[in-house]
């Protein structure tokens, strides 16, 4: 598998997705997934200027906190099951 890098991973992982976690897609598909990662990006840059990148920018750092939280709670689960495999 090709390495991929940046908006291409991006749409790597949007295709495996949108396939059912198939990751032997064909590379048309990821290319549609680019295209269209493409035009929504090129749209909102259009549409809002610099605005829309403020505003994408408040939504990520708005999204962390939660996201941190997430990450913690999985973090936990898995130690625990760790911790079970290992008395099993």
């Amino acid at each position: 598998m090709p390495r991929a890098y940046g908006a291409d991973s991006g749409a790597l992982v949007v295709d495996n997705l949108a396939a059912g976690g198939d990751p032997n897609t064909h590379r048309a598909q990821r290319v549609l997934w680019l295209g269209m990662i493409a035009i929504v990006t090129i749209s909102l840059f259009v549409v809002g200027g610099n605005k829309a990148l403020q505003g994408i920018q408040a939504g990520a750092v708005a999204m962390g906190l939660p996201f941190m939280a997430l990450m913690l709670l999985m973090m936990i689960g898995f130690l625990k099951a760790l911790f079970q495999e290992a008395r099993d």
